[in-house]
């Protein structure tokens, strides 16, 4: 009968937006958790081969001349000084270890890349809840596309997690004391290592309300200049290009936002803080931020097509002063015609 082939017909869509979600989402994922896996160990390799002997008179190199950084422990491997507080394993007498900076940049234009290669693996997809729900309401698609991507979304993310684990999480095993010796100890579990699996936690020196504004505000200025490419509003665009042009979006995106708090993709966020916690991290992560990451992109979202849709009728709309001008029979611009034919006459 025609209720079941509808009903038939919605279970197919949800079934292929649930699987083209997940295996996208878990591309888009691995790409991005791969990213900061390399700049952190890139960032722990440094830190154990920089090694300046402070007893010689060695110069700070730029930017470490404002004060002499914290000690820490070397990363490369442990070492015996029973003479600094904390016995074997710490900083040996008169040795300082910088920590330079990684390369923000890279960690970016990596995640963008990463998204765009899964966009076009699974095209027409979005790999975010963000996007999906700002797509499904400027689209007024079926509602049960949204619970069925984002629960692939939140799948494909667990296996990128649990993939990165088994895979990586050997690089950052800490040496401990065993006997008269060492022996390699997994990676610690701790609020700290959950950002490597896309938990990061906001700056200290962020409120609450500069956090949860900062995720609204970004959010919407995300989805304002990312829709129209989702959408299929931009032009006559290739589809093949439209992907990269998102991933232009977003690389400038990472950048500007990194340092402020802000997490618009639960399908990294939420996904890392649900494998977390299966894998033993502590039910700390489970936070204030942790709401505000689950709703704040949600009300971001909706403020942003709401921002899309008024910026199309500004700019669309034959009655708006931004629409742009007709043209005549001729293809000639109608706006310069009138321009000219109220211009005066030059003087001869």
């Amino acid at each position: 009968d025609v209720g079941g082939q509808c009903l038939g017909a919605k279970s197919r869509l949800a079934l292929r937006t649930f699987c083209g979600e997940c295996v996208g989402t878990f591309i888009a994922n691995i790409f991005c958790l791969g990213v900061i896996f390399s700049t952190a160990f890139a960032a722990k390799t440094a830190q154990g081969h920089t090694l300046l002997d402070t007893a010689a008179g060695l110069a700070l190199p730029p930017g470490a001349a404002g004060g002499v950084p914290p000690l820490v422990p070397d990363s490369a491997g442990p070492m015996d000084a029973p003479d600094i507080p904390g016995g074997k394993g710490a900083v040996p007498r008169g040795h300082l270890y910088i920590v330079f900076p990684s390369d923000g940049v890279f960690v970016a234009m990596g995640i963008a890349m990463g998204y765009g290669v899964a966009l076009m693996t699974c095209p027409g997809n979005t790999l975010n809840p963000t996007f999906t729900v700002a797509v499904s309401v400027l689209e007024k698609a079926p509602w049960f596309k949204i619970p069925s991507a984002i629960i692939g979304q939140m799948l494909g993310g667990v296996l990128a997690c649990a993939t990165m684990y088994c895979l990586g999480s050997d690089i950052f095993a800490e040496g401990v004391p065993h006997g008269d010796g060492y022996q390699w100890a997994a990676m610690p579990k701790t609020v700290e290592t959950a950002g490597m699996f896309g938990v990061p936690q906001p700056n200290e020196v962020f409120s609450q309300t500069i956090v949860v504004c900062s995720t609204v505000f970004f959010t919407a200025f995300l989805v304002l200049v990312t829709l129209p490419a989702f959408a299929g509003r931009m032009g006559d665009m290739h589809p093949l290009a439209r992907p990269w042009i998102i991933a232009l979006d977003i690389a400038p995106y990472v950048l500007a936002t990194s340092s402020l708090g802000v997490q618009n993709n639960a399908a990294l966020f939420v996904s890392g803080l649900i494998f977390c916690t299966l894998a033993g991290w502590p039910s700390s992560l489970w936070n204030g931020y942790a709401l505000i990451v689950i709703i704040g992109p949600l009300v971001g979202a909706l403020i942003g097509v709401a921002l899309v849709v008024l910026w199309a009728s500004l700019m669309i709309d034959p009655k708006s002063p931004l629409a742009p001008p007709e043209e005549t029979a001729d293809n000639t611009n109608l706006e310069d015609v009138e321009c000219s034919a109220t211009l005066p006459l030059a003087s001869h």
